[in-house]
């Protein structure tokens, strides 16, 4: 019998920029039980321990430091027999020391207050540590998907072969927490988002067996080597390339969305477990989506609030096109130049749902497919908006051709020439045009144009 692949990645630690599409319709799970069980709580009873004592329990944390690669997997009955004790020994002492230092807490040795709150927050299954090595990378401001060449992955960098850039994925059939529909749009979403800032593409098949990436909803032991722990506990996992495989613990309360801290984003879960698909590994960055705790009712992956490389780009082509004030015009941008500024705020929100109305697009606020689409066009330089008016006209059926003045938009104040001039303009060309057509033709173009 072939030997189950091990829970072993490497991970990178910042990704992508944009394209973010999210739903803002909940869905509950199922029905909810009375009494959840927590399954990191019992750590909350440790709190306050240190080197030298004997606490009841102390084995369960070191057995939870080993499934996230803090302390060595025991491949031996004596290392067994040492994650059984419940002294608190100096191999603990130096695990806790690692795992405060990754999640960027006092290092102490001791099960402080804040460590035992961190290590109670539920969280992806994928170690944080694999041979002794933490794939895990500070990256500030990363609340969003970067380009993949920002991230960590897993040791030895395992990947899918260069020629295999599109990626099938499939469910397998029973224990769906979502109705298939439902489930089917949370990971389109959530795949899309790598697919804005990779070069995968995904497509989803019906024979799950024959997909690449393989995903279902488990509850315990579910036969890959890596069992769940019930509520309140480890919410999913993932296994590297080629493997393929991302697992969620079906005893959790999911949600789209989610209406309280009773429930999790599945969407948000759903884009961190795909990372790891990819090769990425954890990132220490609490506001990444890689970091690999996630508190109950919060979600990751909205733009809004964010700060992504490149933003600043977006935003000088939003100004160069009225969308955004002038940046010399602008408090904010007199301190913080808009060339410096990578973050997603309330006034690009709003400036992008200019844009999406000006053109006919769904308004979201978000750059979705769509809107990028358009933005990438060449255009015109001439201003859509001016002192923070639309200079567009409406959109009119059939209006190919030019029409009637009294049909067209003009510019603020209704400038217009002179009327000593009597409708009567010249034109001419400046010496230092350059251009591949030959003068007559340039003549000729533009008396046409002009004759229209």
């Amino acid at each position: 019998m072939a030997s189950k692949p091990t829970l072993f990645f490497t991970w990178p630690s910042t990704l992508l920029p944009l394209f973010l599409f999210l739903f803002p319709l909940l869905i509950e799970s199922r029905p909810i039980p009375q009494a959840p069980h927590q399954a990191f709580q019992f750590i909350k009873k440790l709190e306050g321990s240190q080197k030298g004592q004997t606490i009841i329990g102390l084995h369960h944390l070191k057995q939870y430091l080993e499934k996230f690669g803090y302390l060595p997997h025991h491949s031996n009955t004596e290392t067994k027999r040492i994650y059984d004790d419940d002294s608190f020994d100096d191999l603990l002492e130096s695990a806790i020391k690692s795992y405060q230092h990754n999640f960027h807490l006092n290092i102490t040795g001791k099960i402080d207050a804040a460590t035992a709150e961190q290590m109670m927050i539920p969280r992806c299954g994928v170690p944080d540590i694999v041979n002794g090595k933490s794939g895990k990378g500070r990256h500030l401001g990363s609340t969003q998907l970067h380009q993949v060449s920002h991230y960590a992955f897993f040791q030895n960098e395992p990947k899918w072969p260069p020629s295999k850039t599109q990626l099938t994925y499939g469910f397998y059939p029973g224990n769906l927490v979502f109705d298939i529909q439902t489930l089917r749009s949370i990971c389109a979403n959530a795949f899309s988002k790598w697919q804005a800032v990779t070069h995968f593409t995904f497509q989803e098949i019906e024979d799950v067996n024959n997909a690449d990436l393989k995903i279902g909803f488990f509850s315990g032991d579910h036969g890959d080597g890596v069992p769940f722990d019930g509520r309140g506990g480890t919410l999913g996992h993932s296994f590297e390339p080629t493997v393929g495989w991302t697992h969620f613990d079906s005893d959790e309360r999911w949600a789209m969305n989610p209406p309280s801290p009773e429930f999790f984003d599945i969407e948000s879960v759903a884009v961190h477990e795909f990372g790891h698909l990819l090769g990425l590994a954890h990132s220490s960055d609490p506001n990444a989506i890689m970091f690999p705790s996630l508190r109950g009712g919060q979600r990751k992956g909205s733009q809004k609030c964010e700060t992504i490389k490149g933003l600043h780009q977006l935003k000088q082509y939003l100004e160069k096109f009225g969308y955004l004030p002038h940046q010399h015009s602008n408090t904010y941008t007199q301190t913080k130049g808009i060339e410096d500024d990578d973050s997603f705020d309330d006034l690009l929100e709003s400036a992008i749902k200019l844009y999406q109305q000006n053109f006919n697009l769904n308004i979201t606020g978000k750059i979705d497919a769509a809107t990028a689409e358009q933005m990438m066009i060449p255009r015109c330089g001439v201003p859509d908006v001016v002192n923070g008016k639309s200079v567009m006209g409406p959109y009119l059926l059939g209006s190919t051709h030019l029409h009637p003045i009294s049909n067209d938009s003009f510019f603020p104040d209704a400038s217009t020439w002179s009327p000593d001039l009597n409708n009567y303009l010249t034109y001419g060309f400046s010496s230092r045009l350059k251009t591949s057509l030959d003068y007559e033709k340039i003549e000729s173009i533009f008396a046409s144009a002009f004759a229209r």
